[in-house]
């Protein structure tokens, strides 16, 4: 028995969309959530059906803005590390300090990325990129 190409579809759901269980919170009860966007594509959408509902993921670039929408089931939460070029990412529609009620802001991780303790819900984190056009 050998899954033919079950690390590409990884991948897919673990990197590009970056939805990944957290090891101390099994059955989805807490998920890492890390996009990693690359050149060439301009978006991305995961869901992942888990015992606790879905948990749906995505991003999208439209010209230099970024967004990345989150959605997490009922009794679950989840920690999003979001790209160093969002780390003055608002959420769109979110109190005047930009963040939602519920969601911490924590320290940025030591690569400059940003990083919000978020609990279920829907969420849309909204950037500029500072990303070079010649990156893309």
């Amino acid at each position: 028995d050998h899954f033919m190409l079950g690390q590409i579809m990884e991948g897919f759901y673990s990197d590009l969309a970056g939805l990944s269980p957290d090891p101390m919170g099994p059955g989805f009860k807490h998920a890492i959530i890390r996009p990693q966007p690359v050149g060439g594509l301009q978006w991305v959408h995961s869901r992942e059906e888990t015992v606790r509902g879905p948990f749906a993921l995505g991003w999208r670039r439209d010209g230099s803005r970024f967004t990345v929408t989150i959605e997490i089931p009922p009794n679950a939460s989840a920690t999003a590390i979001l790209p160093a070029s969002l780390a003055d990412a608002h959420l769109a529609g979110g109190n005047p300090d930009g963040i939602s009620a519920g969601v911490e802001n924590l320290s940025p991780a030591k690569d400059g990325s940003a990083r919000f303790e978020i609990p279920s819900g829907r969420y849309e984190f909204q950037a500029e990129e500072k990303v070079s056009q010649a990156l893309r």
